[in-house]
């Protein structure tokens, strides 16, 4: 917050790709936006760890949750993983500050793409300060005259102090580790509901759960040069976020599908068939339609024609370059995308990315 005010820190209202972490993380890292594009999704074409990797990025996976959330994420392409498996003792003991212990022990390259991803603001949200109570138990969790939705509407607020400490603290590791021009990113997988109506958690397509944090905090190595900034949207999705961080790190994502300003919340599958909103922009704010399913929308039945979807990358020699881009095409088997080369809102488990570019 306090960076925030100092203007140091974007923030902005930010879409999730679905309800559901297992599907949201492949979604977003492989920069997946329409339901039932599984062309897209399969071929990895435009999957971050994969093009970080081809731009010459050290790339790390830090994860306090578990390996399994590594599915669809393509880790052939993650230098370093390391996972809640691999430290269990550290993360029981000292939560998910444990992750800062697991950075300050990597061998940083002269350029590092990182994705630490955290669970803190996920049930049960007492679990995520147990470590440090005292610090974070700010609004009461026990005693009598609290009601059980009180109390666990308190501790989700008392993560979410925790969960600030963490941020603030990866933002001042980023900058004391990384030389040269630095770009933080945050969001969250999806977002929570908190008793509305009587329904909390995720797994449900509802606004609430769409809703999420995008922040981001940038430093420039030559002040002269233009800053990192987000999207320049009223609503950044996860898909934006993806593309506008190619675009960061030398690629063009062109996708024949995406309409401006209409984005897609996914429900839990990423295969089969699977319900799916359709979230249009509007003056009044984010406008969702009624749930549908990929087998009778029209997105997939008439628009998305899978045998001719084509994404494509364009690589430039040197950021910001006006010049022509020499292409080179990397075809997939398992579909016709081609890449070429070179040339407030609610929280729960957290993405942070940070790059050295």
């Amino acid at each position: 917050s306090a960076l925030a005010a100092s203007g140091k820190l974007e923030v902005s209202n930010g879409l999730a790709a679905s309800v559901a972490t297992g599907a949201s993380l492949p979604l977003m890292l492989n920069v997946v936006n329409e339901p039932g594009n599984l062309a897209a999704l399969d071929s990895g074409v435009a999957n971050l760890f994969r093009r970080a990797q081809e731009a010459g990025y050290k790339t790390f996976w830090i994860s306090t949750q578990e390996s399994k959330l590594l599915n669809g994420l393509d880790s052939q392409h993650i230098d370093v993983r390391i996972t809640r498996e691999d430290d269990p003792l550290s993360l029981s003991a000292d939560g998910d500050r444990a992750a800062l212990g697991w950075l300050a022990g990597q061998q940083w390259a002269e350029k590092n793409f990182v994705v630490l991803n955290l669970r803190t603001a996920h049930t049960p949200y007492a679990d995520a300060y147990q470590a440090e109570p005292e610090r974070y138990s700010v609004w009461p969790t026990e005693g009598g005259g609290i009601s059980v939705n009180q109390r666990r509407s308190n501790a989700y607020d008392n993560a979410l102090l925790y969960l600030d400490s963490l941020l603030a603290d990866t933002i001042e590791f980023a900058q004391e580790n990384f030389r040269g021009d630095l770009l933080w990113v945050f969001t969250s997988d999806h977002g929570q509901m908190l008793g509305e109506n009587g329904s909390w958690g995720h797994n449900r397509l509802r606004p609430a759960v769409a809703s999420v944090p995008m922040m981001a905090f940038e430093r420039r190595d030559n002040p002269s040069d233009t800053p990192y900034r987000l999207p320049d949207s009223n609503l950044v999705s996860h898909y934006e976020m993806g593309r506008w961080l190619l675009g960061e790190m030398g690629f063009r994502l062109d996708n024949p599908n995406k309409v401006e300003g209409v984005h897609y919340f996914h429900n839990e599958k990423l295969y089969g068939d699977n319900l799916f909103q359709q979230v249009r922009e509007t003056s009044q704010g984010p406008v969702f339609s009624s749930m549908q399913l990929v087998s009778g929308s029209k997105i997939t039945a008439d628009d998305l024609k899978q045998d001719e979807i084509e994404l494509v990358l364009h690589r430039q020699a040197e950021r910001n370059s006006q010049q022509s881009v020499q292409q080179r095409e990397l075809s997939d088997d398992s579909s016709k995308e081609t890449a070429t080369a070179p040339a407030g809102a609610r929280t729960t488990g957290a993405s942070v990315g940070a790059s050295s570019i």
